[in-house]
């Protein structure tokens, strides 16, 4: 509906928080919303097709790392526990694809151990699904869904400059072009004509540069 919600990270007492609330682009006002049933911090988001907002996995506030994901029901103002993952994950990517499932990369510390495992969560039988494993653990990396339905992961620490591709009809995974320059905690976007552009990361990147398929 055109409002932001903000929800978890980490507070002024250096551990996550459980709060969440919603930014009004009409009034520009903040309005605090029910909190979530976890804390989480360092997690995706990730908007659902029917308006509802995912939230996976991350740290809660005694650093524990969290297999936990909830939904928020904007209408309601409900956050609600669903399945949880298979894996503990946190600076892992969440991504919704085109089918409207979720996808979910990697994770770990930025000092390692990183992650290879991927799953999907579905999100109409509330379950877990294997996404098999990456070419290379990853955290901190980005993963981009394509105008194909493909989705392109770029980069992670340990100066990662690989990418692969994700198939969701075959639930596989095949490297592609590297980066010019190593890459994490990056940003990623999709361009109006199906390229990728990733910009900055670990280190004070000031440089940007695009992947086409």
């Amino acid at each position: 509906d055109g409002r932001v919600l903000t929800a978890g990270g980490r507070g002024i007492k250096n551990h996550a928080i459980i709060t969440a609330e919603i930014w009004d682009p009409a009034t520009g006002e903040w309005t605090a919303v029910t909190s979530m049933n976890t804390a989480h911090e360092k997690m995706p988001l990730i908007l659902l097709p029917d308006g509802r907002v995912l939230v996976v996995g991350g740290a809660n506030e005694v650093y524990e790392h969290l297999p936990t994901t909830e939904i928020y029901d904007v209408g309601a103002d409900l956050w609600t526990t669903v399945a949880s993952m298979v894996g503990n994950r946190i600076w892992h990517t969440g991504t919704l694809l085109s089918d409207g499932r979720v996808l979910v990369t990697g994770g770990g510390k930025p000092d390692g151990p990183f992650l290879k495992s991927a799953e999907i969560y579905d999100v109409d039988a509330d379950k877990w699904l294997s996404a098999g494993d990456m070419t290379v653990s990853r955290a901190q990396h980005t993963a981009t869904l394509l105008k194909n339905g493909l989705v392109l992961v770029v980069g992670g620490r340990g100066k990662r400059t690989t990418s692969e591709i994700y198939d969701p009809a075959t639930n596989s995974w095949g490297s592609v072009a590297e980066t010019n320059t190593p890459r994490a905690e990056h940003v990623a976007s999709l361009l109006p004509d199906g390229r990728v552009a990733v910009a900055g990361g670990t280190g004070s990147r000031d440089t940007g540069e695009v992947y086409d398929p």
